[in-house]
This record gives C-alpha cells, sequence and structure tokens, in this order.
C-alpha cells in the first residue's frame, strides 16, 4: 500500500462541497477573495504612504476591500455571461457549416453566441450549478481514485453495453455525479425559494 496523500482527501472534500453546494458558496467566495486582494493591496498602499499610520491603514483596508468586492461581483457576472456566450458559439460553430455557408454561418454563431450568453446571465442560477457539479464532479472523482490508487484498489466496473464501453470510468463517475449534484442543487434551491428563506 502507498502512502496516502492528504492532499487526495482535500481534493475530494472540496469537490464534494462544489458539486453539491457550488451555487451558494461560489459567490461568496469570489465576493470574498476580491474583499482579501484588493484590501491587502489598500493596506500596503496606504501604510507605504503613510509610513506605517494605522489609521490610514484600517482607511486603505475598507477602500480596498470594497473595491474588490465589487469587481469581484461584476466579472462575476461576465464571467458568467462570456462562459454562456462562448459554449453556444462553439455549439453553433461545430453545426453551422453542415446547414449554413459564408457570411450566413458566422451570423449564427454570433447570434447564438449572444443569445446563450444573454441565456446564462438570467438562467444564473441554473448555469452556476451545472459549472460548479461539473468541477466538483471532477475534483470529486479525481481525489476518490488517487485515494483508491494509494490503497491498492482497483473499481468494479458494472456491465455498460457496447455504447459506452470505450469511455473510461472515471469520465463515467464524473458524468453520473455531475448529473446527481447538478439535480441536488436545483432541487435545494427550489425547495428553498418555496419555503421563503
Amino acid at each position: 500500500m502507498e502512502q496516502l496523500n492528504p492532499g487526495s482527501i482535500g481534493l475530494a472534500a472540496c469537490g464534494i462541497l462544489c458539486c453539491f453546494f457550488g451555487y451558494r458558496t461560489t459567490r461568496l467566495l469570489l465576493d470574498a477573495s476580491g474583499f482579501v486582494v484588493l484590501g491587502l493591496i489598500g493596506v500596503l498602499g496606504a501604510g507605504f504612504a503613510s509610513g506605517g499610520h494605522l489609521l490610514f491603514m484600517l482607511g486603505g483596508l475598507a477602500a480596498g476591500g470594497l473595491l474588490g468586492l465589487l469587481v469581484a461581483h461584476f466579472i462575476y457576472r461576465l464571467g458568467l455571461m462570456l462562459f454562456g456566450g462562448g459554449l453556444g458559439a462553439l455549439v453553433a460553430w461545430s453545426y453551422a457549416d453542415t446547414f449554413l455557408e459564408g457570411n450566413a454561418a458566422i451570423a449564427a454563431i454570433v447570434i447564438a453566441g449572444v443569445a446563450s450568453g444573454l441565456a446564462a446571465l438570467f438562467l444564473e442560477r441554473f448555469t452556476l450549478s451545472l459549472v460548479t457539479a461539473a468541477l466538483g464532479a471532477w475534483f470529486t472523482v479525481r481525489g476518490v481514485f488517487l485515494i483508491l490508487e494509494a490503497m491498492e484498489i482497483t473499481p468494479v466496473r458494472p456491465e455498460t453495453g457496447a455504447s459506452l464501453a470505450h469511455i473510461s470510468t472515471m469520465v463515467l463517475a464524473w458524468a453520473a455525479l455531475t448529473g446527481v449534484g447538478f439535480l441536488f442543487q436545483v432541487v435545494a434551491g427550489g425547495r428553498k425559494k418555496s419555503s421563503g428563506q
């Protein structure tokens, strides 16, 4: 048996948190990160400019932190829109040449990108739930497989039929966990909304 790396356990644990509670934690983590990063820059800048005066440093922390929180909040929305737009444009690009030619194909790709970007922005909960479920599921599966590898355990794969035989066990586990995590986030979010919390 190989030595178990604690990082594998941490990877799996963080993956589970992201997979099942990603929508609730992502915005909070991004906003907190923005506050901390620009807050520290504000403290250092104010401390350097004032010669280490505590009141100026606290002011730099507050100003930099609030600015960082706002920047992170708005970049989050922009990133969500760019992600949705990029995904829609990629899908349209894959199929546009089959049905359209020249400028019509380019126009279809642009329209699909803009429409899917706006859809991602307005369907924020579904988009973010799917993204965090997929990322969290990948981290979880990777961490669990590293733990099993250290314990010298090989997962036994059930019969999947000829259509799925060429897909790796890790990818199948990732896809299944992504679906479960996404459904959990959607159902938990809907239940919270209906209870008025």
